[in-house]
This record gives structure tokens, C-alpha cells and sequence, in this order.
């Protein structure tokens, strides 16, 4: 989720088709079936608002 994130901030703010992609991809990826979806989108939210703080910080 933290790589998600940090490629879709990379313009400074996650558009809508980025988080449909990074849905799309919780959703198929079978491996990641074994987690919550909720989880994932809050995992992912929680890193773009650190990137959006921080960006140096949330790199390390």
C-alpha cells in the first residue's frame, strides 16, 4: 500500500482513477483475498495523508 501511495502522490494528490486502480487491484490480486479490502483502502489512505504531511519522512 505504501508504494501505491507513493506513486500516486507523486503529482501531489491521488486522483480518482488512481484509486479506483488501487481498488481494482485489492480486488484481484488473490493473494491479497486473505486481508480485508477496508484494511487495505485504510492502509493506503493512511500512507498518501503521510505523504501529504511529509514526504521525506514518509519515503524513509
Amino acid at each position: 500500500m505504501a508504494v501505491c501511495a507513493f506513486v500516486a502522490m507523486d503529482d501531489g494528490a491521488v486522483s480518482f482513477s488512481e484509486r479506483a486502480r488501487m481498488d481494482a487491484v485489492l480486488e484481484g490480486v488473490s493473494r491479497l483475498a486473505l486481508f480485508d479490502q477496508h484494511d487495505g483502502v485504510e492502509m493506503f489512505n493512511n500512507h498518501v495523508e503521510a505523504f501529504g504531511r511529509d514526504a521525506v519522512a514518509a519515503r524513509a
